[in-house]
């Protein structure tokens, strides 16, 4: 039997209306908060969900406004910050990284192809966030000792 070959590249990187997407979708995320902040109605179960405090809410929400002001600027230091603003929205899910595939011989008993890895499931990317969180850890504590 062959042995597997592994085929490695780079991620493409998140076109302009993907960019543009997430910018409208947080924008408007980051609205709803700021609207639940000044009625004083916040999402209880949200706050629980992440861990936060009312007032670790509005830390958020007033860091991400001051962000988006900065790259509204039209001199220099604007646009550092639209690109980190950009950067920030890229990391929200268009991350681009290393993609790897295994080259797989054609299994002719079982019609078996070469398939085809994608981004992990929504219902799986908080479990997948939280174990990588971990090994970062591990790996940092490691490094210290």
């Amino acid at each position: 039997m062959n042995p597997q070959k592994s085929i490695s590249g780079e991620a493409p990187e998140g076109d302009a209306a993907n960019l543009e997407y997430a910018r409208k979708q947080t924008d408007l995320v980051v609205g709803k908060l700021a609207d639940q902040l000044n009625r004083k109605k916040v999402d209880k179960d949200l706050l629980m969900e992440l861990g936060w405090s009312e007032e670790d809410l509005k830390k958020f929400v007033d860091r991400w406004q001051q962000r988006k002001a900065a790259a509204e600027q039209g001199n220099e230091s604007g646009d550092a910050a639209k690109r980190e603003l950009d950067d920030a929205l890229r990391s929200l899910g268009l991350r681009p990284g290393e993609l790897q595939q295994n080259a797989v011989q054609k299994d002719t008993m079982r019609d078996v192809h070469e398939g085809y890895h994608g981004p992990v499931p929504a219902e799986y990317k908080d479990r997948l966030r939280a174990y990588n969180q971990g090994v970062s850890r591990a790996k940092h504590d490691e490094e210290k000792n």
